[in-house]
């Protein structure tokens, strides 16, 4: 995304929105209500606390079917964690509380709901593909595992067509050598492409990036980048990005939520937020930032 001086009518219209979000009460969603018909994802008033300390102190947003919204904030704001509970991966000492509704399922109340989503209506792209992926294993082996957990009807050519359809829509056009190769055999991007292959197989609706680039070269995070955001428009997915990065922000996403010690700062329009920040947190992450 280009940022561009907006008009004083777009600042006015970005901050009356966030003024009239914070003076409304605490609204139950309810599932699958029309309310919700727009939203691929609602989370409201999510609060995650160990031994009853708060570390997300009941937070709420939204993403649209289709949007791409980013979740930003330092080390220790809670991004990973605010995930973690999205996918039902919050450490088993961990209390969560609040409402998470994907495709109108309350995944808090369904918890067993979950377990089909992840990996399939919910893909998950983690910061670190080197330690994602096992080394003793080939990526051949671990595309198949993953296929025959969400597509257990598929047959062994069946599979081994769909690994080679995957590898070539994130352009690894030596797939076959890829497939044959173990991950410590594979470049930083190239691991990084495999595991976004591996999110897309269970045909997502959703997928959530934590932190994708960070591990990479620069002109590697770029490639990536690109690749990623093209996969979305292909498939009209929804992405939830989680980043410290506002460079990255600014040119991925549309929407954003800034978090800061599990406290949402602000949140709407990326381009508003970005031309005119209203909370000095944000300023500051935006002192450090640079733009491409």
């Amino acid at each position: 995304m280009k940022l561009s001086k907006l008009s004083k009518a777009t600042q006015d219209k970005s901050i009356q929105a966030k003024s009239a979000e914070d003076n409304q009460p605490n609204l139950r969603l309810e599932p699958n209500s029309k309310e919700n018909v727009q939203n691929i994802l609602q989370v409201a008033d999510l609060k995650v606390s160990f031994d009853f300390k708060k570390v997300i102190k009941g937070i709420s947003f939204d993403i649209a079917k289709g949007e791409t919204h980013a979740l930003v904030g330092e080390s220790g704001s809670g991004k990973s964690l605010t995930c973690s509970a999205i996918l039902g991966l919050a450490p088993e000492n961990a209390q969560v509380s609040g409402r998470i509704i994907f495709e109108g399922d309350d995944l808090l109340e369904a918890k067993d709901k979950i377990l089909n989503l992840r990996g399939k209506r919910i893909g998950y792209i983690p910061q670190n593909p080197m330690t994602s992926l096992n080394p003793v294993k080939t990526i051949f082996s671990q595309l198949k595992e993953t296929i025959q957990i969400h597509k257990p009807q598929l047959s062994k050519n069946e599979i081994f067509d769909l690994c080679q359809v995957l590898l070539l829509q994130v352009q690894l056009k030596n797939w076959e050598k890829v497939l044959n190769s173990y991950s410590f055999e594979l470049s930083g991007g190239m691991s990084q492409r495999v595991m976004i292959a591996m999110s897309l197989i269970g045909d997502p609706s959703l997928l959530i990036a934590d932190e994708p680039t960070t591990s990479l070269d620069v002109t590697i995070q770029a490639e990536i980048m690109h690749l990623l955001l093209e996969m979305i428009e292909k498939k009209n997915l929804s992405l939830l990005l989680v980043t410290h990065d506002l460079g990255l922000v600014a040119q991925s996403c549309k929407t954003m939520t800034v978090l800061e010690r599990g406290e949402i700062r602000e949140k709407g329009l990326v381009e508003s937020i970005l031309q005119n920040p209203q909370h000095e947190y944000t300023q500051s992450l935006l002192k450090g930032a640079k733009f491409g």
